[in-house]
């Protein structure tokens, strides 16, 4: 949650204002799904929940390797942020 103004700065987010506004979705995506979390834990129990956050968080964090190294070449801000709010959703 610290480095995400960093993150998006090294994916080409140039804007400190840019930078801190997408903190704050970031912010709201974990919020509402902790939330929803709680709920979801009497729903389907704890082992179903765990191993369907290590699929997540591997996939975001794939997701925001592979953005991170391609800045240049295609991948974009909003792709990087999406990654984040999908790591912190988990």
């Amino acid at each position: 949650m610290y480095y995400v103004p960093q993150v998006l700065a090294a994916a080409g987010v140039k804007s400190e204002h840019s930078q801190l506004q997408a903190a704050a979705l970031v912010g709201v995506c974990k919020t509402i799904c902790i939330v929803v979390g709680q709920f979801s834990v009497d729903v389907y129990g704890r082992r179903v929940m765990l191993l369907a956050s290590v699929g997540a968080v591997t996939a975001s964090l794939a997701l925001l390797s592979w953005c991170l190294g391609n800045v240049g070449n295609g991948a974009t801000a909003s792709i990087t942020l999406a990654a984040l709010c999908l790591f912190m959703m988990r």
